[in-house]
């Protein structure tokens, strides 16, 4: 399932988390979607729902709503459901059918009530950037990279949030050695002068639950290593022989759209319309 940043717009020579999390979840699919470059209309009910989640939260922040003494959890609620029916479309299709769309609407909801709860009513947190686009670079690679939400305190300390609406959490050493994040911290240093420190902070919706890292320089540099040898392997299959990108079959299978592409499948995925 491809989430995230597979919104950004990328040409062959800029890398992403997404590009490198396809990748490595499928070299198959990272070959249809980026060296083929098939892309379809089709989206899963998860990822509709962590859109909308993300949507409501980047309103939370806005302008107005961040001077304000406090926010109702009606009115957040509102925002969501109205982000949720304006972008309905004919092409989401749900995996497991003992779940339906309201399934998936009051999950959504869940995950911002946790939220609310944890945080609010008053939003007033020292948010500088929502859905932050940064262009960097790690070693001779650039990247692309959209940060959900960057607070900066004025005095060189920076906090980047990201949300996960998902089922998985990490554990703290998993989220030491997760390359999102890191590529965060270096797109943040890269792009901004006054860095002092930077915090990591992982939101895990559903639980109502964050993790906080401070990386140091030993964890970043193993970090920054790890991404350039995924950016490497890469190069090195597209250049020797495309035949190269292999199917990797997992139960993500289950919600991909790309069966009739792939060279493992020989039928359409039999996944079904949200309703």
């Amino acid at each position: 399932m491809i989430t995230g940043e597979n919104n950004i717009e990328d040409s062959g020579n800029i890398f992403s988390y997404s590009k490198l999390n396809t990748f490595k979840t499928c070299p198959q699919l990272y070959k249809i979607i980026y060296i083929d470059q098939v892309r379809k209309k089709e989206e899963n009910i998860e990822s509709f729902m962590g859109k909308r989640v993300h949507e409501a939260l980047e309103w939370l922040y806005n302008d107005e709503n961040i001077s304000l003494s406090y926010i109702t959890f009606d009115s957040l609620c509102n925002i969501y459901a109205r982000y949720w029916n304006n972008k309905w479309h004919d092409n989401i299709y749900i995996v497991n059918q003992i779940n339906d769309k309201g399934y998936y609407f009051n999950l959504g909801k869940l995950c911002l009530s946790k939220y609310y709860r944890r945080y609010g009513p008053t939003f007033n947190h020292p948010v500088k950037y929502v859905e932050h686009k940064l262009d960097f670079s790690i070693g001779k690679y650039n990247f692309r990279s959209v940060i959900d939400r960057i607070d900066i305190d004025g005095i060189g300390n920076f906090v980047i949030h990201d949300y996960k609406t998902g089922k998985s959490k990490k554990t703290y050493n998993q989220a030491v050695n997760d390359i999102q994040l890191g590529l965060y911290e270096i797109a943040v240093k890269q792009n901004f002068e006054e860095v002092k420190a930077v915090k990591l902070t992982w939101h895990f919706l559903r639980y109502g639950i964050e993790i906080n890292i401070n990386r140091n320089i030993k964890q970043l540099t193993k970090i920054q290593n790890k991404i350039i040898n995924s950016v490497n392997d890469i190069i090195d299959k597209q250049q020797y022989s495309n035949s190269l990108f292999v199917p990797k079959e997992s139960l993500l299978c289950n919600w991909c759209h790309y069966w009739e592409e792939c060279i493992a499948k020989d039928k359409k995925n039999p996944i079904q319309k949200a309703y």
